[in-house]
This record gives structure tokens, C-alpha cells and sequence, in this order.
């Protein structure tokens, strides 16, 4: 049975206060945050990194299931 639901993991990282309050504001002026452009660069680096094969299975694997067709005769 495949999984429906994707988990996801919390990174946390340290950083400079004063470096990220000007991220948010410069950021917020773009119509972005901190976190959608991490998000961004983490997905980039995933593609870059991560074998496409390996990218398709984990797709795969987490797949929604879809119901069987199931095709009706036809009355003639």
C-alpha cells in the first residue's frame, strides 16, 4: 500500500539576528519570507544532488493511490 501522507522534518539553523531581520523586511518588500525561499533553495539542491532515479521513486512512493476504472458493458 503506498503512502499517502508526506512527512516532513523541521531543519533548524542559527543565524545572525540582525542578517535575517534585514532578510525579512527586503523579503517582505519581494512578496516572499525566509522560509519560502529556504523551502525554494532546499528543493534546488535536492534536484541537484539526489539521483533522478531516486527523485522518481520517492515520488512514486508517496503517490495518492487511484481507485481502479472500472469500465461497464455498453447495452446494445
Amino acid at each position: 500500500m503506498k503512502n499517502t501522507t508526506i512527512k516532513s522534518t523541521a531543519v533548524q539553523i542559527e543565524y545572525e539576528s540582525d542578517k535575517l531581520e534585514a532578510l525579512r523586511v527586503y523579503l517582505n518588500d519581494k512578496n516572499s519570507t525566509v522560509e519560502q525561499e529556504l523551502l525554494e533553495t532546499l528543493d534546488s539542491i535536492y534536484k541537484k544532488v539526489v539521483p533522478t532515479q531516486v527523485r522518481d521513486f520517492i515520488e512514486r512512493k508517496n503517490a495518492p493511490l487511484t481507485p481502479p476504472v472500472v469500465v461497464e458493458p455498453s447495452e446494445n
